[in-house]
């Protein structure tokens, strides 16, 4: 007596499966652990810079941007990305807020400690608030926008007040560090469900 075993259909069409099983659970592991180190990414950068996540991350209901920006990987490029887009953060970012004993605006640095920029003023947006300072000692030009448009009332340039460099504290060692550890310690893992997953879709 003797107990047959074989694929159902042709070998070819089973390794094909296989083969497209297997690409497509590397595009979502990939993803799955982008994602991932996205949101570690996020926390840390926040952590150091003495900020909320959500100033970092973006918010779609207040209109804010995301200061890091997440690449998928596809089929025909089986790579993913985390990067910040090269800016500082502006003050408005960092709990800004009026400080009419100084008379000037105050934001919370990165020790915790809110400190006040004399002079500086602040204006509430749809992507945000804006710190602005006039330039001192800078020439007087006609403003080209705002309440003195099409006057010939002269005013000091202003200058938008920034905080950190997001692109700075990203690259820093221990925030490196700590997404290298998050992607080799859950690659083994994220690829074995993932396997299993497109493996029973494809048969």
């Amino acid at each position: 007596m003797s107990v047959k075993i074989e694929s159902s259909g042709t070998l070819a069409g089973v390794f094909s499966k296989m083969d497209a099983a297997l690409q497509a659970s590397t595009v979502t592991t990939i993803n799955r652990i982008t994602r991932n180190a996205n949101t570690v990414a996020v926390r840390l950068i926040a952590k150091d810079a003495g900020v909320k996540q959500q100033s970092i991350r973006g918010s779609k209901k207040k209109n804010l941007k995301s200061l890091i920006s997440v690449r998928k990987a596809t089929k025909n490029s089986p790579i993913g990305s985390v990067q910040s887009t090269g800016k500082r953060m502006g003050l408005g970012r960092m709990s800004a807020k009026w400080d009419k004993r100084k008379a000037g605006a105050s934001f919370i640095n990165k020790r915790g400690v809110r400190t006040v920029v004399p002079g500086a003023f602040i204006i509430n947006r749809a992507g945000g608030k804006l710190v602005l300072k006039r330039i001192k000692g800078a020439a007087k030009v006609k403003p080209q926008k705002g309440r003195y448009k099409d006057t010939n009332i002269k005013r000091q340039p202003l200058v938008k007040l920034k905080g950190p460099s997001i692109a700075k504290v990203f690259s820093r060692k221990y925030i490196q560090k700590e997404i290298t550890l998050l992607v080799k310690n859950n690659w083994s893992i994220e690829l074995n469900r993932a396997i299993g997953v497109h493996l029973r879709r494809k048969f």
